[in-house]
């Protein structure tokens, strides 16, 4: 067990033990020539104070003693900084390996003494191993902070700097902006080709009914109520509804056989009402109960706007093939409609 682990338990909080008593000597490996070297200690109180460390390398090799002054007689004061909490593990090291490179480093002794958010660290020693060791811990501590060497950051501490500087924004032209609004309109879609919106032809049957019979038809169908919202203006006549799927998809072969297949009779009322709005560009709010076929009523005509839109070749299939000519709206041969 190192000295380390002696004087701080396993959170790193230093352990308050009773001062140790003055040894009258300390004791050397046996060895006649260290013994005529070597005479007893002056422990009465006018000598250093002397501590063993157990450790290997350069200070006498692996499982050896080697003793070096700890605290002199020109001790000063106890020197006692504040660190965060999150640096007190760079100041300890794994196992107390830091602080022990610390102290023998500086020549100072360090303890450090757990609080809440801040926590002391004591340092004893000489006016100098305690600046010393001031130092070094503080520079540890800038460290970490900063993302310095060891912080585990691949940034420097000059970049992690720059970082950190707010660069002032250019303010934004407001006005500029709102006279030119139609300008920025134009730049945005003058390469892209006009939106077609116009998918609804009526059928023959739909355009016989007359006011009453759109009117019966939609009391018998749920109590259809419809209304135009627009504000300004003229309202807009609603398109009567499509009693049948083939009133609604008849030049939409694909559908059509996917509905027969999967063997729909026909539509529901909020379905036959939107899907003549919908197949005709117009804007759409529909309310309806739970389980009477509303995603359908949008899906339908939303696969046909989106398949029958012009889209420039380069964008099907790249620079290079097909020239920068136009596809007319319909459907490439192999496309399945499916639901």
């Amino acid at each position: 067990m190192s000295d380390w682990e002696d004087e701080y338990d396993q959170d790193g909080v230093a352990i308050n033990k009773p001062a140790p008593k003055l040894q009258t000597g300390w004791k050397l490996p046996d060895n006649d020539r260290q013994k005529k070297n070597v005479g007893k200690a002056n422990c009465s109180g006018a000598g250093p104070q002397v501590r063993s460390w157990r450790s290997g390398g350069d200070f006498g090799g692996p499982g050896r003693q080697r003793t070096y002054v700890n605290e002199k007689l020109d001790s000063a004061p106890p020197l006692i900084i504040t660190v965060e909490s999150a640096s007190v593990g760079r100041i300890i090291g794994r196992g107390g390996a830091t602080i022990g490179q610390l102290q023998e480093r500086s020549g100072a002794r360090i303890k450090v003494n757990k609080g809440g958010y801040e926590n002391e660290v004591v340092i004893f020693g000489s006016s100098a191993a305690q600046q010393k060791a001031k130092e070094m811990i503080e520079d540890l501590v800038a460290e970490g902070r900063h993302g310095g060497e060891g912080s585990g950051s691949v940034w420097s501490t000059a970049e992690l700097q720059a970082a950190n500087v707010v660069q002032a924004r250019p303010s934004i032209d407001w006005d500029t902006i709102r006279e030119n609004k139609e300008k920025y309109k134009e730049l945005k879609w003058k390469d892209l080709p006009p939106i077609k919106k116009k998918f609804y032809t009526e059928a023959p049957s739909v355009a016989m009914l007359t006011e009453e019979e759109v009117s019966e038809w939609r009391k018998e169908n749920n109590n259809i109520l419809v209304d135009d919202l627009k504000e300004e203006g003229e309202k807009r006549q609603i398109p009567s509804p499509c009693r049948t799927f083939l009133e609604a998809f008849e030049l939409y072969p694909e559908i059509m056989e996917n509905i027969n297949r999967v063997g729909f009779a026909k539509p529901t009322p909020i379905q036959s009402q939107a899907w003549p709005a919908l197949l005709s560009g117009e804007d759409l709010i529909a309310i309806a109960q739970t389980g009477t076929g509303k995603t359908l009523a949008y899906l339908l005509p939303g696969f046909i706007h989106m398949d029958g839109q012009p889209v420039n070749s380069a964008c099907l299939y790249g620079q290079g093939r097909g020239g920068g000519g136009r596809r007319s709206g319909g459907r490439d041969r192999g496309q399945n409609w499916g639901f």
